[in-house]
């Protein structure tokens, strides 16, 4: 498992054969202890479609599923950030992974991806 100062910054890019789904490397764990009367929570990336529309989405790593809610898109060519609409608050602490896919024959690129926490305090 590779840990950076900042795990999900980077450049990643994918170029499938199919529609399909590809792992962004980074793990990010969120634990809401660490939070004051969280409330909100956001899936937010930076993306870059080369060609098709490129898209992202949070798996939770924890439960080994995509969390409902959570895919994000563009068509643009030039780094775009998007942000998900506000996401089930997680009760207990989690991992995840950002995955990223691309439509048939497009070529995606993901430079940042994070989960942004609206709390108090």
């Amino acid at each position: 498992q590779k840990t950076s100062p900042n795990p999900w910054t980077g450049i990643f890019s994918y170029r499938p054969d199919a529609p399909a789904w590809s792992q962004y490397e980074a793990l990010l764990r969120y634990d809401p202890a660490r939070y004051n009367s969280v409330q909100a929570v956001y899936f937010e990336a930076v993306l870059e479609a080369a060609s098709g529309t490129a898209y992202a989405r949070l798996f939770n790593v924890t439960d080994g599923a995509p969390v409902s809610g959570s895919e994000v898109s563009t068509t643009s060519s030039s780094a775009t950030r998007v942000r998900s609409a506000a996401l089930s608050v997680p009760g207990a602490a989690k991992e995840y992974r950002a995955e990223v896919g691309v439509s048939v024959g497009g070529s995606v690129t993901i430079r940042a991806a994070r989960l942004v926490v609206d709390a108090n305090g």
